[in-house]
């Protein structure tokens, strides 16, 4: 299903009441109020996609009983990366709406009933400041209203690690080990589609400074492999699964749709292989091959003084690196010189003078490694039991709502340019999803690594690929395909730029 109303604009307050009572809405009439067109528009989707068609228009319609039963556990998964947008944009362009969020809680309610659980979770990056990206996104408000009208609503940060930063470095670390935050460890070994890393997998980077946690949880020994995530048990014990992710660009996997979306149910991040140190001719994916030897040479001192001073002197080493880029951020505080690729922050300033490289950390098109770690999380997600075990069946629902009402290209995932697009994108399956709302953007889905992969899957596979596209739209452009010329022609991380303008052409002479 792909909606588009380019008149939708999201509205101010929580908890974000319809404008009307439609005849299944759970609460009195008195709970509703004026501009707020998205709960319209959302459920026009979960229309459109068929749930429970015969009842709609009705007190009896239930869309989301179609997926889970009574008492039962239904998880939504926002994508709440970050809680302030640095180039001082909208942050909404960026990370999910409430009230994209509202009306699915409402139908999970209508569902599960007050027996049942609704959860509304997710792991952003491990320095966001959750109690500031709850004040943005009014969670309390919304969860406090709606647990007052009997709604088992519960909103939750699930990383065991959060992180305090300043001028780009690390100055404090806090371990939360908490309800929300437990993890169940899980080995996929062969069944990992890091496999064919094989020897460079001693290059991974995670998310921290010290990779030895990372490549111990994925490496070789005596003939096997090991691949290790920590997953949220919160998440492993839902019955249903409703990914509400961002249409946004992403600079390490091209787009971040549902498939990348799941990086987010990992409660330790340095479970999460993100690039392989080096260029390609070395062993890794951080950044292209260069014939240049003194842009080798400012590269190779950038990655020993990181693994050194800061991933293997710890705190001290931190000190030196907050000193150092204290210092170079009172010379050198100016945007970058080189216009496709714009200064974001104190990393990126640190980045373009000492390394001199526009690429860092694997934002790029040849970054091979962390599609790989999203498809792994994907399988997890979907056959993936509190035991630490993988099924041969999938073991819970899905369905998917993509929040593209303000969406966001360029920089993303972190700094985008906001487009107020008005489009919603929605279905069962995270790979089809995915697909459409990749055309929608404006490029080619076999060019998008993880879809690429995701669609050859034999072994737990996450999509019914058998199943044919077909885009059920209120707009003619996109009924059945998205027509060619009817796409929104979003522009590309600067680091994936040339690989999607090149090879879009040649799939779409």
């Amino acid at each position: 299903m792909a909606y588009r109303d380019t008149s939708l604009r999201y509205p101010d307050t929580a908890p974000f009441d319809p404008e009307c009572a439609y005849p299944e809405y759970p609460f009195e009439k008195r709970f509703t109020a004026p501009q707020n067109q998205i709960y319209h528009a959302v459920r026009e989707v979960l229309r459109d996609a068929g749930l429970d068609k015969n009842h709609f228009g009705t007190n009896e319609w239930n869309p989301i009983g179609d997926l889970v039963e009574p008492g039962r556990t239904v998880l939504i998964k926002p994508n709440w990366v970050r809680h302030y947008h640095p180039l001082g944009y909208d942050p909404f362009g960026m990370i999910t709406h409430p009230a994209v969020l509202r009306p699915l809680v409402d139908y999970a309610f209508k569902a599960v009933g007050s027996h049942g659980r609704i959860w509304m979770m997710d792991a952003p990056l491990y320095d966001t400041d959750f109690p500031t990206l709850k004040k943005i996104c009014q969670l309390d408000d919304l969860q406090s209203s709606l647990r007052a009208r009997g709604v088992p609503l519960t909103i939750a940060d699930l990383r065991s690690l959060v992180v305090k930063m300043d001028r780009g470095v690390v100055v404090k670390r806090i371990r939360q080990d908490r309800w929300e935050s437990e993890g169940v460890v899980f080995d996929l070994a062969d069944s990992s589609e890091l496999v064919e890393l094989c020897s460079t997998l001693k290059n991974i980077f995670g998310s921290d400074y010290d990779r030895r946690m990372t490549t111990a949880f994925h490496c070789q020994a005596d003939g096997h492999q090991r691949h290790c995530y920590r997953i949220s048990r919160r998440v492993l014990e839902a019955d249903l699964v409703i990914s509400v992710p961002k249409l946004k660009t992403h600079k390490k996997t091209g787009v971040t749709l549902n498939i990348k979306n799941m990086i987010g149910i990992n409660t330790d991040k340095n479970y999460i292989p993100h690039f392989r140190i080096g260029a390609p001719d070395q062993g890794g994916d951080e950044y292209p091959n260069t014939s240049s030897f003194m842009k080798q040479v400012r590269r190779l001192a950038v990655r020993r003084a990181r693994e050194t001073v800061l991933g293997r002197l710890g705190h001290r080493g931190e000190r030196v690196a907050h000193l150092f880029m204290t210092l170079l951020l009172a010379i050198r505080d100016r945007p970058s010189p080189d216009e496709t690729a714009p200064t974001i922050d104190a990393v990126d300033i640190f980045y373009h003078s000492v390394q001199g490289d526009t690429h860092r950390h694997g934002d790029w098109s040849g970054n091979d490694t962390c599609w790989r770690s999203a498809l792994d999380i994907n399988k997890i997600l979907l056959y993936g039991t509190v035991e630490g075990a993988l099924k041969t069946e999938k073991v819970r629902r899905y369905f998917s709502v993509i929040d593209g009402v303000l969406a966001g290209d360029q920089t993303g995932p972190l700094a985008p340019t906001p487009r107020a697009e008005g489009v919603l994108v929605a279905g069962f399956d995270p790979l089809s999803v995915d697909q459409v709302a990749t055309q929608i953007m404006g490029f080619a889905p076999e060019l998008i690594r993880d879809q690429a992969r995701a669609s050859q899957l034999s072994q737990y596979p996450i999509s019914n690929s058998e199943i044919p596209i077909q885009t059920i739209s209120n707009i003619p452009e996109w009924q059945n395909t998205i027509k060619p010329g009817s796409d929104l022609q979003f522009r590309p991380h600067f680091g994936w730029t040339y690989y999607l303008q090149k090879c879009n052409q040649s799939v779409n002479p």
